[in-house]
């Protein structure tokens, strides 16, 4: 085995929502509330296509644990941005 394959350090993930929250003190309260609706609408959709791919029985079979891994890791991951945006939101809208 290789050992550059074992050396793998912690990546620097580029997330482009992140950075337009970065500049969200430019932006008017309904463009932050627009911004956000639009990426959960999106967020949401690719949730639910990495789901139902997960419930391909085809898929299912053929993948091996390490494949499969990755794929509930992706729907864990963008569930869980999904839910902190989701607060945020609220949060920018005075729910809470």
């Amino acid at each position: 085995m290789r050992s550059g394959v074992l050396n793998v350090g912690v990546s620097k993930v580029k997330n482009e929502m992140l950075l337009r929250l970065f500049f969200f003190p430019y932006a008017s309260k309904d463009e932050k509330i627009k911004i956000l609706e639009n990426y959960l609408t999106e967020l949401k959709v690719h949730i639910e296509t990495l789901q139902n791919l997960g419930n391909v029985p085809q898929v299912r079979e053929n993948c091996n644990e390490y494949e499969s891994a990755t794929m509930e890791f992706g729907i864990g991951y963008y569930s869980f941005i999904y839910g902190w945006y989701s607060e945020y939101l609220k949060k920018i809208k005075g729910e809470y």
